[in-house]
């Protein structure tokens, strides 16, 4: 047992570098990001780009590009779900970042796929990308 020097009360310390009780602690964390909005923003910003750039790593197989056209602009990139799927699973999992962190819980499942916006939109909205269409006549 340790004691808090800020309420001075005893706590079991969860490691060997915890110094203030959990509900001091909280209330510290709280006040940090209160006082410092750009440093927490910042930050944030920083955690969801990796897990981003994880995620399309993985599922482009180490190949930052679409699987249709080949845009290779890591902004214009989107996850997408090969058996049209995907609002059933964003209604069960969530949406963006929240099912990024599903996706990388889960084991990474099977069934998506990169495809920049454009593409994702004409495959969601016509059933197929005019890239493919147009391959399809040549």
């Amino acid at each position: 047992m340790r004691i808090c020097p800020h309420c001075q009360q005893p706590y079991k310390p969860g490691s060997k570098t915890q110094t203030w009780c959990k509900p001091c602690n909280n209330q510290r964390a709280k006040e940090f990001r209160r006082n410092n909005p750009e440093i927490v923003k910042e930050y944030s910003r920083k955690v969801d780009a990796k897990l981003r750039l994880e995620v399309f790593t993985h599922y482009g197989k180490g190949i930052l590009a679409c699987v249709c056209c080949g845009e290779d602009t890591w902004e214009f990139l989107a996850l997408d779900h090969m058996n049209n799927d995907g609002a059933s699973q964003r209604r069960e999992h969530g949406t963006g970042l929240r099912y990024f962190y599903w996706l990388k819980r889960n084991g990474w499942p099977e069934g998506l796929q990169i495809l920049c916006y454009n593409c994702n939109c004409a495959k969601a909205y016509y059933g197929i990308c005019p890239h493919q269409r147009d391959k399809e006549y040549t």
